[in-house]
């Protein structure tokens, strides 16, 4: 076989006419993949700023692959490279790919929620060069068209959309099988064929959790070469050479990813049988689907709008003219390739249609593999009509396809339910952001030691814990701070209180039901149904004090609740800055008015400590709700400090320090404790 058959080439090729639109021009593909590729990335990220991800808080799913980005990156910072190796096989990924793939796009462009998701054309770029490999040998103007239709293909917008570990496993694991398919099994060609399993391996290391999905994907493209090249060709006597050659293609496919699984076989195995076998995950993730809605789910139900928009028949149709085209001219190679890539597509199409939990980007190595077989048959359209007539078509056949983008809705943020287009949505866009903000700043600048705290949530919601998480670690990648929600199934709130009160967690971040932000999921009454309850047991827990409280959408209230510590109770208001931002830092005021805000659950006496520096022999007033408490009186070497009790009200306070400034004063030491039972 020579080398224009194994590129896919036809000999007519060679003798079209040489005008401007048949010439072949390397550096012009070149442009048009990376063209196009920031093209959908463009587009991709214009409609995620509009109603996506990128509008709203980044949440679950995706978040915790960057939240893994910036703990590595910060790893690699300090220990350097080489240390994250070992550290890799100590402190397993989920998702390895995209875990590095975050910490590259954070280092690049900063920590911007946007930066993962501008990095996914990476994938794009690889996706649109192997299509123009695929269409080699013809003219630069008819491998544009193709790569145009394809950018009607939702698939690839949810590329960008979505920053999850399905994509690239989807991507890879298509060219892995392409590739594959297309070594005769008889024939060594370790090159070829180390290629074809270096994308197997990357397609397994970018979701090992899938497990056993890959291996057996490998094994069923070597059964399907093992027919064609073996049984259907007559060559039984070949048997011994054909397993040879596809032992060696499993070794090469699965060598990389062993290296990684196998020390980690126990965490893998684990995770891969609750996904597919526990009950209470069944429960939760499977949906309520007949027999016909689970064999169409991936094909013109949810998940094959989310890949093919409304246009899998387009996608269908083209194959079958390109194969009635192969038919036409003889072209008994190609309709072999694509009988086996089709038998392929049903292998990959039936685990996730099978399993009882669904997720729309579970298909997507059948969706990558069903874009280069649209690839392919366009060529042979093209190959059978040919000349000008044969470039006229396939324009516009890209045309005809690329009208899918317009159809395209797929894409919304993965909030968990809430209809982003429901009546009072807004209320929760503007809602969330600021919530999200407000706990961040009462948490940092109320902690007593700002490494090492732990944030208890009695129901997830918006608040989901690894969204929490990411939202901290953004605005400090050091943060070493635990949130979580381990009982949000639970209904009865003494499990909560009982919880809370023997972990001692340093915040507790509790709502009235129904406020609109924290929820459990609808299958479950959960611990919506303790909300309450464990919201009032929390406000008359003498161990807790309520750092802050603001209101949910539908007018619920949620409450920041503190473990009792020095620190407890106030927060900067104005005319107090850091340098830096680090809560271990002294505060600066260059104003002649500072103030704090003091919320108090419930009138109470505290104690008020200061110690500053400042210009020797200036004194300052300190003024609590408009009296003054004390004053603050610098020595001669512009030293300060005053311990004072006072009496907080029910609700907000307002402490004003008030200084005739020459210059500014740094608190060393600014602590406001409530009195428990007669003792801070």
């Amino acid at each position: 076989m020579n080398e224009r058959a194994l590129a896919g080439e036809s000999d007519d090729i060679a003798i079209l006419p040489r005008n401007f639109l048949m010439r072949r021009s390397g550096l012009a593909v070149f442009v048009a993949v990376s063209v196009v590729s920031l093209w959908i990335t463009a587009g991709a990220l214009s409609k995620s700023y509009l109603i996506g991800r990128l509008a709203f808080p980044v949440t679950h799913g995706d978040v915790n692959y960057l939240i893994a980005g910036i703990r590595r990156l910060l790893y690699i910072e300090i220990n350097g490279f080489w240390a994250e190796i070992p550290h890799l096989y100590r402190e397993p990924l989920h998702a390895p790919l995209s875990s590095y793939q975050a910490a590259v796009a954070f280092y690049l462009f900063g920590f911007h929620d946007w930066a993962p998701y501008v990095s996914s054309i990476v994938y794009l770029w690889i996706f649109f060069a192997f299509c123009a490999v695929l269409l080699r040998g013809l003219p630069a103007a008819a491998v544009i068209a193709v790569l145009i239709a394809l950018t009607g293909m939702p698939m690839l917008y949810s590329s960008i959309f979505e920053f999850e570990p399905e994509v690239p496993c989807g991507l890879f694991t298509a060219l892995g099988v392409l590739l594959t398919l297309r070594v005769p099994l008889l024939e060594r060609a370790a090159a070829r064929r180390a290629i074809a399993g270096l994308c197997f391996g990357l397609g397994f290391l970018a979701k090992p959790s899938s497990f056993a999905f890959v291996p057996l994907i490998v094994c069923a493209t070597l059964g399907v070469t093992f027919i064609r090249d073996v049984l259907l060709d007559g060559k039984l006597r070949e048997f011994p050479t054909a397993v040879q050659y596809g032992v060696l293609q499993l070794i090469l496919s699965l060598w990389l990813p062993a290296l990684y699984i196998i020390p980690n076989f126990h965490e893998f195995s684990d995770y891969f049988y609750r996904a597919m076998f526990d009950p209470a995950t069944i429960k939760m993730f499977a949906g309520d689907y007949s027999l016909r809605e689970n064999l169409l789910y991936y094909l013109t139900g949810s998940g094959g709008e989310y890949m093919f928009g409304n246009f899998l028949w387009a996608y269908v149709g083209v194959i079958a003219v390109g194969l009635a085209a192969a038919s036409k001219r003889g072209d008994r190679r190609y309709i072999g390739e694509q009988i086996a890539l089709l038998i392929m597509a049903i292998i990959l199409w039936l685990p996730p249609t099978l399993a009882l939990s669904k997720n729309t980007l579970f298909a997507l190595p059948f969706g990558f593999l069903l874009a280069f077989m649209l690839v392919m048959s366009i060529r042979s359209i093209y190959e059978t009509i040919g000349d000008l007539k044969g470039m006229a078509i396939v324009w516009l056949l890209g045309g005809l396809l690329v009208v899918s983008a317009i159809s395209f809705t797929g894409g919304l943020p993965n909030t968990p339910g809430f209809d982003w287009y429901a009546p009072g949505a807004h209320v929760v866009h503007e809602k969330w952001p600021e919530a999200m903000e407000r706990l961040r700043t009462v948490m940092l600048k109320n902690s007593p030691n700002y490494h090492g705290r732990s944030v208890y949530e009695t129901n997830s919601g918006y608040f989901f814990g690894p969204v929490l998480w990411y939202f901290f670690l953004k605005r400090d990648p050091t943060l070493d701070w635990t949130f979580y929600d381990p009982l949000w199934g639970d209904m009865d709130p003494q499990h909560h209180m009982d919880f809370i009160l023997k972990s001692k967690d340093d915040f507790v971040i509790a709502g009235e039901n129904g406020n609109g932000l924290t929820y459990g999921p609808s299958l479950y009454a959960g611990a919506s149904a303790a909300e309450n309850a464990v919201l009032a047991a929390l406000t008359k827990d003498p161990d807790y004090i309520a750092l802050d409280r603001f209101y949910g959408p539908s007018g619920g209230m949620i409450t920041v609740f503190q473990r009792r510590t020095a620190f407890a109770g106030w927060r900067p208001l104005g005319g107090l800055h850091q340098e830096n931002n680090d809560a271990n830092e002294p505060w600066i005021s260059d104003s002649t008015i500072s103030h704090l805000g003091a919320y108090a659950p419930v009138a109470i006496g505290a104690d008020l400590t200061i110690v500053a520096s400042g210009p020797a022999g200036e004194r300052c007033d300190v003024i609590l709700n408009q009296g003054r408490i004390a004053n603050l009186n610098f020595d001669s070497v512009g030293k300060a400090s005053v311990t004072q009790t006072l009496d907080l009200r029910l609700g907000e306070n307002d402490i004003v320090f008030r200084c005739p400034l020459k210059d500014p004063l740094t608190f060393e030491r600014l602590l406001l404790a409530r009195k428990i039972g007669g003792n801070v």
